[in-house]
């Protein structure tokens, strides 16, 4: 299940990142955050889970939505073959 961190007064982004063990890039692209720098109390940040891994995992370069599935990959992969 997906972790979500409450923001509190006071906290800064890269305090939360480095509470989490998380990537502050990572952080940044799992939660949409437009600016960094700018956090509500009260705002709900995605920390840990299945759905900040599946962010981590397009950030890296893998298959994301919209391309093409993993079978279609390997398809097109040994087509080249």
């Amino acid at each position: 299940t997906d972790v979500v961190h409450e923001v509190e007064s006071g906290d800064p982004l890269l305090a939360i990142a480095f509470t989490y063990d998380v990537d502050l890039e990572l952080l940044v692209a799992a939660n949409n955050l437009r600016d960094p720098n700018l956090l509500l109390i009260g705002q709900e940040l995605l920390v840990s889970g299945p759905t900040l891994e599946q962010v981590a995992f397009q950030l890296a370069g893998g298959i994301g939505a919209g391309s093409a599935t993993a079978g279609e990959a390997q398809a097109a992969d040994a087509g080249l073959r």
